[in-house]
C-alpha cells in the first residue's frame, strides 16, 4: 500500500518541494505514510469505541437528545 501511494505520487512531491529524484520522493512518501498509519492505529487502540457509541446513541436517542 505505502508503495504504491508513493509510486503513484511521486510526480507531484517532486513538483512540490525540492525534491528532484522520483525515487526518492516515492521513498519518503511511503515513509510518511508508514508512520502516520502507524500512529492512526495506536490511537484506535486506545480509543473507547463502545463508549463512543453509546454516548452517540444516547445523545441522539435517549435524555440528552431533541426530540
Amino acid at each position: 500500500m505505502s508503495w504504491s501511494v508513493g509510486y503513484v505520487c511521486a510526480a507531484e512531491v517532486v513538483r512540490l518541494t525540492p525534491i528532484k529524484s522520483t525515487g526518492a520522493a516515492a521513498f519518503l512518501l511511503s515513509l510518511l505514510l508508514v508512520t502516520g498509519a502507524l500512529a492512526l492505529v495506536e490511537r484506535a487502540k486506545a480509543f473507547d469505541f463502545a463508549g463512543f457509541f453509546a454516548g452517540l446513541i444516547n445523545n441522539l436517542f435517549g435524555k440528552g437528545g431533541k426530540s
